[in-house]
């Protein structure tokens, strides 16, 4: 699958996933210049940023699916939506969600980290 639709995919997956639990999604593919913020959902209080990344395989760790250029870039991008929203940065959290695909199985499998970023 190319990376673009599978990133789409993945993405649908993903908010699929935070509707059944009680997420409010309130944007998508949010854009602050260079940076975008794939889902920005409220629960409880909180805004939460996600970065979506969806691979094709079993063996596949937080670390390794965000450099350090793209945590700082999440990072600046989660405090720029903060500002531009007038919200409480410390009200503010970005997590990772990845979902895993395995194109000769019809299930999917989902790993939420909170506060990765």
């Amino acid at each position: 699958m190319p990376p673009r639709i599978l990133g789409r995919y993945g993405e649908s997956i993903a908010r699929q996933y935070l509707e059944k639990n009680n997420y409010k999604i309130i944007s998508k593919n949010y854009r602050l210049g260079h940076k975008e913020i794939d889902l920005i959902a409220t629960k409880d209080g909180l805004t939460i940023c996600f970065e979506i990344k969806t691979r094709q395989t079993e063996n596949v760790f937080p670390e390794d699916c965000l450099s350090r250029r793209q945590t700082k870039r999440l990072r600046l991008a989660r405090a720029e939506y903060s500002y531009q929203n007038r919200l409480n940065p410390t009200m503010v959290r970005g997590d990772l969600i990845i979902i895993l695909s395995d194109p000769k199985k019809p299930t999917v499998k989902i790993k939420h980290y909170r506060d990765v970023f």
